[in-house]
């Protein structure tokens, strides 16, 4: 949720002592918690425009000030010690899980520079540095928040590792970019042509990244769609298999009690429609706070440990979902490897139980999906009997 600036130094010139502004507030955090970002510059430009105003007494500043502050407070303050005492945090769950490893800033950073690389906004990125100098001598405040929070908010998505999709951290403050960037081609760019000729360029960059951008490194909503229904990994077809074979419909209770685990945690147990541990630990607290580092990437810095599976009672463990062609030879460790992405040899053979198993699931006549059968369970063992699924040692 953004502010209109220039409105809201307006209202509170005017002495306006309404609760529109602090409901703004409240509803912004209550929507995202990193609003806190933007309310890091906002706030302070907020109280330090209202403090100033000499035409109102001082007891009067003092009960803006504190009706600014009282919705917030009440609304937002309740709701947080609501999640301290419900989940034992303020932070989400997601925030341990995304930002566990040392070179999360690194990587952050290289989220910044691929998103300016990739909307060709590099060049006016230098007119930004060189309009600073135009922009801090200007009298518009509202010019200078604008450039702050912009600033800030790009420390705060390199502080927290960016992201592995693309580039949706920068849709909160995407409009704040679009007034600069007019400010710049407007205000700033003197020739006519030159301002014409870099909106162009906006404009024919933006074009090219929605065709051409495929990064391994922050995935595309090209490559996000793939995952879901190109036959190389089908994940729809994973859980929609896994949902005929192991769902609440093939068990006489209309209870199913397979337990799966896998590290592609939203679509997959959506079609399934079985309990799930997330592997990768954004929806399990223990996972996110320690779950094995195995990297740097946003999203997939921890793992769920083998041991910790077999704790919570996992049949299945899918991992990351390895769907290879039905005569493809899967290499046992090497799969198992791949699943916890980092675990070594020695760990993997120590957390294996002495009976789990490897089995070969068919999604159709040309592809399977193989998964490590940890924990064991006599509904498993029946649909293995019945469909004749290929199990051998790992």
């Amino acid at each position: 949720m953004k502010f209109d600036l220039g409105w809201l130094m307006e209202k509170w010139k005017l002495g306006c002592t309404n609760f529109t502004f602090d409901l703004l507030i409240a509803a912004s955090l209550l929507t995202r918690l990193d609003s806190s970002v933007y309310l890091f510059v906002l706030l302070p430009v907020v109280l330090f425009r209202l403090l100033s105003q000499r035409e109102i007494s001082a007891v009067e500043k003092g009960v803006q000030t504190a009706c600014l502050c009282l919705a917030p407070t009440l609304l937002v303050g309740g709701w947080l010690l609501w999640k301290l005492f419900y989940y034992g945090d303020i932070l989400p769950n997601t925030f341990y899980a995304k930002v566990g490893s040392l070179n999360t800033f690194s990587k952050g950073l290289f989220y910044c520079a691929e998103f300016l690389r990739a909307y060709w906004l590099i060049p006016l990125l230098f007119l930004g540095l060189a309009a600073l100098g135009t922009i801090l001598k200007q009298s518009n405040r509202e010019l200078k928040v604008l450039v702050l929070t912009v600033f800030v908010w790009c420390l705060y998505v390199a502080r927290v590792g960016g992201d592995f999709m693309e580039f949706r951290f920068f849709v909160p403050v995407m409009p704040l970019i679009f007034v600069l960037v007019t400010w710049l081609l407007l205000r700033f760019v003197k020739p006519v042509g030159a301002s014409v000729a870099l909106a162009v360029m906006l404009v024919v960059g933006s074009w090219h990244h929605a065709k051409t951008y495929d990064n391994k490194g922050i995935e595309s909503i090209r490559q996000l769609e793939r995952h879901i229904s190109d036959p190389g990994e089908n994940w729809q077809a994973v859980g929609k298999v896994l949902d005929n074979l192991f769902g609440d419909e093939s068990f006489q209770d209309g209870r199913s009690n397979v337990v799966i685990a896998t590290t592609a945690a939203g679509a997959i147990p959506y079609y399934a429609r079985l309990e799930t541990i997330d592997m990768g630990g954004l929806n399990d607290r223990w996972v996110a706070r320690h779950g094995a580092i195995v990297g740097a990437r946003a999203g997939h810095q921890r793992i769920a440990t083998l041991d910790y599976l077999v704790r919570r009672g996992v049949n299945l463990a899918i991992g990351v979902p390895l769907v290879t062609p039905r005569r493809a030879k899967v290499e046992p460790l090497a799969w198992v490897k791949r699943a916890a992405e980092a675990f070594r040899r020695e760990a993997v053979a120590a957390g294996l139980a002495e009976d789990c198993r490897m089995v070969e699931i068919p999604l159709d006549d040309d592809y399977k999906i193989t998964v490590l059968y940890l924990v064991a369970n006599d509904h498993v063992d029946e649909i293995i009997r019945k469909h004749g699924l290929k199990t051998y040692r790992p």
